[in-house]
């Protein structure tokens, strides 16, 4: 439980606008409809600030209601103690009587009701909200979020009987979800199964007003117990799902409902339970055979039911725009009863679906959209060769199931695809039926202001820059583009930024013309709407590093003189631009070939080991440089743009200067000479004796600054090649069982050097004996047989005694003979 405190600085007020024929001024009247609840109101969402109490001024209300004006500015509190500020329209999607049909156990009766409820639509937004006879339901976006208005509950009237509590919530964090799955019934369904061709016409559509038919069965009845109350719930339903519809498509197709049918008696789909297809046939057939329903006059007709037993969420024919099976059923809807749900929005969203089906448009999670399924929020549906089924939670859209699924939000909203390939060629193609309603006026398409928006940077290499022009319409065409200045742009909600790239850096003044694609009659023309940036044109390289005092120099190397403020560099974590550098009073209009110096304080590059990339206005790479050793942070990047060659780098000291003539690399920048200094050596691992050699090896490291150019290595006086500072090195030392000491020199810089004694106690010496090798040749070879026999029959002081019995016999040289040969050591 919380109790709003922290809202009591926050309101929400409705201002009436009256045109008064004598003053010519609007005239505003600001009463409080909305304020702070002192009730403790019980978070319906998972995180409670996204659940605001608010109480509702019945007076107030009231007055709205009896005085319906044409639109009303609403300010509510938001959950992060802003406001939220929205402007409504009246919005009226049924006409001034709507014709209510009932059957009862006396059989049909039908009456002329003039509907209780006043609707309105958020005006250059998405959302609907529905004055009812004694409470608002409402929902609209903010700031990417789906909110929603709804009563704390049904009966909860404060005792003073003045005001009513109500919540606004965030839909998508609400605590309690709800199981949503679709069934599309695809027989009868025209061209449904194969992907439709783009319109590229540019005539505008022949569709207009669609009349929808809505029927209530029993069940769903018996939860209000009144005709009237029964079709005020299905009149703000509809209302909300054709300001979808007319938000989404623009004058494409406007849903009116006309007529509102409720079974007081037992109606024949109540024999169906989970049993979705065979319920749909039964309500077609119900309404085509019934002769009271048979009759009526319609283009759509659509069973709303609070029933959770029909087995799905709804079921529709597909694609069937002016279509005998142009039905459909939404289920498990809801009053405003369940305190812990999304009530209003759910239903908007079911019946919006499932009214998509019968206008053309498949789930989201359909294969047979251009580039395959939209989203996987559902499994995947048709052949999806090349995709691996594994649903995920998104944010989601009309025709998804992304609300259904952990982590999966929904706005509403159709896929831009959905729009495109789907309901705009179905309309477009079939809607000949949707012609007009009783009441109708077509809307006419309207730009009604063009203004200068944002202004990017400028690119130096182009002298171009990207312009952002906001356009403001209504009743847009629901096809074909928007061209401003001879650019085509896909329609989107109003109002609408549109970017115009390549746009020439001159200082020129634009007049900006925009006008519909599918109803050129639909134009504006703003003059003098935004003058162009100044030119560009200037282009800077780096011309002078020096990290040791944090100065950094460049050089406008182009033929024109510029302003370079929005460049800027980037180097050891840190980015700053020009502008950010410059000390007060400094000029950064740079001329042609001119120098312009920066002391980057804060910089901290080390001396000997960094790099630093220049930026443009745009945020590209546009120089760089590397020093002291390879692979730093930006080498990568910067090499794959052409600036830098991979594992170069400047071999100095600093300061660094340029002196190339516009290449890049390190071979066009110098610096101080670094002096030889070998550092460190350190052993790393040695092995054993191996016998074969009598030898181990030594794997030792060698670290240094500033070699000499085009030198070797000397470790203990043999020359081996150099590698970078800090490598490995490898060399095989003799046995004996004493201390190795590694001298390190550089060969053309002797005095160069590092001593390291006892760098490693070598093993003991491990070669074999062979005493058959009398002349120490490493061989038995005839040399040996000849110097034994040389001595044959000495018994005293014997040279050649190989077996040690201290004279030379017939043993001694059997013995050679048989090592005959062998290589020993």
């Amino acid at each position: 439980m919380f109790r709003n405190s922290h809202l009591v600085l926050f309101f929400a007020s409705v201002i009436f606008l009256f045109q008064s024929n004598l003053t010519a001024q609007t005239q505003v009247y600001s009463p409080a409809l909305f304020s702070p609840s002192n009730e403790l109101v019980r978070g319906i969402t998972v995180d409670e600030s996204r659940t605001v109490g608010l109480d509702l001024n019945m007076r107030v209300f009231e007055e709205v209601r009896k005085n319906y004006p044409d639109r009303i500015a609403l300010s509510l509190p938001s959950f992060n103690g802003d406001e939220i500020v929205i402007e409504l329209e009246q919005f009226d999607a049924f006409p001034a009587t709507v014709t209510v049909g009932v059957h009862t156990d006396k059989g049909y009766e039908e009456m002329d009701y003039v509907p209780r409820i006043k609707t309105y639509r958020v005006i250059g937004g998405t959302g609907t909200f529905v004055f009812m006879v004694d409470h608002i339901m409402g929902t609209f976006q903010w700031e990417g979020n789906q909110l929603e208005i709804k009563p704390h509950s049904d009966d909860v009237v404060n005792s003073d009987n003045e005001s009513r509590t109500h919540l606004l919530f965030d839909v998508n964090d609400t605590m309690e979800s709800r199981l949503f799955e679709c069934d599309v019934d695809e027989s009868f369904t025209g061209d449904g199964h194969e992907l439709r061709k783009f319109e590229t016409s540019q005539q505008k559509s022949i569709a207009g007003c669609a009349e929808v038919a809505i029927d209530i069965d029993a069940y769903t009845y018996s939860t209000f117990g009144s005709v009237l109350n029964a079709t005020d719930w299905a009149l703000a339903l509809m209302t909300g799902v054709s300001q979808i519809y007319t938000q989404e498509l623009g004058a494409l197709v406007f849903l009116q409902t006309t007529y509102v049918h409720i079974w007081q008696t037992a109606d024949p789909m109540s024999n169906f339970t989970n049993q979705a297809s065979e319920m749909l046939a039964n309500f077609r057939s119900t309404w085509q055979t019934d002769p009271s329903l048979s009759s009526i006059q319609r283009d759509e007709t659509h069973l709303l039911t609070k029933r959770s037993d029909t087995g799905t969420g709804g079921i529709a024919y597909l694609d069937v725009v002016c279509n005998s099976f142009a039905y459909g059923f939404s289920g498990y809807l809801s009053g405003t009863s369940n305190y812990n749900i999304s009530n209003y929005t759910w239903n908007l969203n079911v019946v919006a679906h499932e009214l998509g089906h019968n206008l053309g448009a498949n789930h989201t999670q359909w294969c047979g959209w251009p580039g395959g399924p939209i989203d996987n929020c559902g499994d995947l549906e048709g052949s999806c060769s090349g995709y691996t089924n594994n649903p995920q939670g998104q944010v989601g859209t009309i025709m998804s199931y992304c609300h259904a699924i952990s982590g999966g939000s929904i706005n509403l909203n159709f896929h831009p695809i959905v729009k495109t390939y789907g309901l705009q060629p179905a309309i477009n193609q079939n809607g000949s039926c949707f012609t007009g309603c009783d009441g109708y006026v077509a809307p006419v398409c309207a730009i009604t202001n063009i203004q200068s928006g944002t202004q990017l940077a400028c690119n130096p290499t182009t002298n171009t820059y990207t312009q952002q022009v906001i356009l403001t319409y209504e009743n847009s065409p629901g096809t074909g583009f928007i061209n401003v200045n001879g650019s085509l742009h896909a329609i989107n909600n109003n109002p609408q930024t549109i970017t115009l790239v390549n746009t020439p850096a001159e200082n020129n003044s634009v007049d900006v013309t925009a006008f519909f694609t599918a109803d050129a009659t639909c134009t504006a023309t703003q003059q003098s709407c935004f003058t162009q940036r100044s030119p560009c044109c200037a282009l800077v390289r780096l011309d002078y590093v020096n990290p040791n005092s944090n100065v950094i120099r460049v050089k406008n190397v182009s033929g024109c003189d510029g302003d370079i403020s929005e460049w800027g560099v980037y180097s050891n974590g840190i980015y700053n631009t020009f502008a950010d550098l410059a000390i007060q009073g400094q000029n950064l209009f740079v001329a042609s070939g001119a120098t312009i110096q920066f002391a980057w304080t804060g910089w901290g590059a080390a001396a000997t080991n960094g790099d630093l990339q220049l930026y443009g206005p745009t945020n590209e790479v546009m120089d760089y440089i590397q020093w002291g050793a390879a692979g730093n942070e930006n080498e990568s990047v910067s090499s794959q743009l052409g600036f830098w060659e991979m594992g170069t780098f400047v071999n100095a000291l600093p300061p660094f200067n340029y002196i190339g003539n516009g290449e890049f690399g390190s071979a066009f920048w110098t610096g101080n000479n670094i002096p030889c200094d070998i550092s460190d050596v350190s052993v790393i691992s040695y092995t054993g004796c191996d016998p074969t050699s009598n030898s181990y090896t030594v794997d030792f490291s060698v670290t240094y600054t500033g070699a000499p150019a085009n030198t070797g290595l000397l470790i203990n006086n043999s020359l081996i090649p150099i590698a970078p500072s800090g490598s490995t090195y490898s060399i095989s030392v003799t046995a004996t069982g004493g201390w190795l000491n590694l001298d390190v020199a550089f060969e053309s810089d002797p005095n160069c050097s590092f001593f390291l004694g006892n760098a490693v106690y070598g093993p003991q010496s491990c070669g074999v004996q062979c005493p058959t090798d009398l002349n120490s040749d490493g061989t038995t070879t005839v040399a040996d047989v000849l110097a034994i026999l040389s001595e044959f029959g000495c018994i005293l002081n014997c040279q050649n005694d190989v077996n040690g019995d201290g004279s030379i016999t017939v043993s001694d040289v059997l013995d050679i003979l048989a090592a005959f040969g062998e290589i020993c050591l």
